[in-house]
């Protein structure tokens, strides 16, 4: 419950880790949480096929969601530095300027960043889902490459204002979702190894999703060599579970989640339970 209080403390929360290990779900379900706190929230995927690009979605009274995509963002960039609405327009479209965007490395990603960064002026709590370990990575990334490859411009003293607030402990926690399973295990190694490279100083937090319920007073040697029941199975692959855990993440402090129960429910009831779990009944 400290862990999940922690990150609950920090304006920004970055989420995470493979494809597939709940990262969607998790941080809807932080947002809804912050948003019944009465905190003005912003939720925020990157480049989602699913959304119209700069979509901007009211979900509730303090609750806002977002789909940042570079055109609109870029745009936004240019009138907030040119200050000329028409002009900006004319600029961020011109033909030359979309080229050099595209072509740049790492651009998009830090035009995406820097978006999400300036949102803090409107917002308490800023919720992002990353869209893969791979992507996470070059994004924060491209704040040191820019600050390098343009300095003295006002792109490198943003780049480097969002990799000073990514690398404040008190403002931004980057949490970790993985599986109790080996691949995402790993990948989320590989994404913590990065993350601490890029902010030593900023450790990120893990959250273990959908853990097999642990059997109390069953141990290993208990079961037969060939599984007789479900109950076997269960006691089988909550050991299995714990060892991978322990082995890989070298018994960090992480939050866990259990299997939650849900069937044919619909995807507000999962997230309900999941925010039960994380501002009600985590550990």
């Amino acid at each position: 419950m400290q862990l999940v209080q922690e990150i609950q403390s920090k304006k920004f929360l970055f989420i995470g880790g493979k494809g597939g290990v709940g990262k969607t779900l998790l941080s809807q379900a932080f947002a809804q949480g912050y948003s019944d706190q009465s905190l003005k929230t912003l939720h925020i995927e990157f480049e989602s096929p699913f959304r119209k690009p700069g979509e901007e979605t009211k979900i509730n009274n303090f609750l806002t969601s977002i789909n940042v995509c570079l055109e609109p963002a870029f745009f936004e960039y240019m009138e907030m530095k040119i200050k000329i609405p028409r002009v900006a327009q004319l600029f961020a479209k011109n033909k030359l300027i979309q080229y050099l965007t595209e072509a740049t490395p790492g651009f998009r990603h830090l035009i995406l960043l820097g978006k999400t960064w300036h949102s803090q002026h409107h917002y308490d709590r800023i919720i992002v889902d990353m869209a893969s370990t791979g992507y996470g990575i070059a994004m924060f990334h491209s704040t040191r490459n820019f600050a390098t490859l343009f300095r003295g411009s006002p792109l490198k003293e943003d780049a480097d204002a969002i990799h000073d607030t990514l690398s404040d402990v008190k403002e931004t926690a980057h949490l970790i979702i993985t599986l109790p399973e080996e691949m995402p295990l790993i990948e989320g190694q590989e994404l913590s190894q990065s993350l601490h490279k890029l902010f030593p100083k900023n450790p990120a937090y893990w959250l273990v999703n959908r853990r097999f319920p642990e059997i109390q007073g069953e141990k290993k040697n208990h079961l037969p060599l060939f599984l007789e029941s479900a109950k076997d199975y269960a006691i089988q692959r909550s050991i299995q579970e714990k060892l991978k855990v322990n082995s890989l993440l070298k018994n960090k402090d992480h939050i866990s989640i259990p299997w939650l129960k849900t069937h044919l429910k619909t995807k507000n009831k999962i997230t309900d339970e999941l925010k039960l779990h994380l501002f009600g009944g985590a550990h």
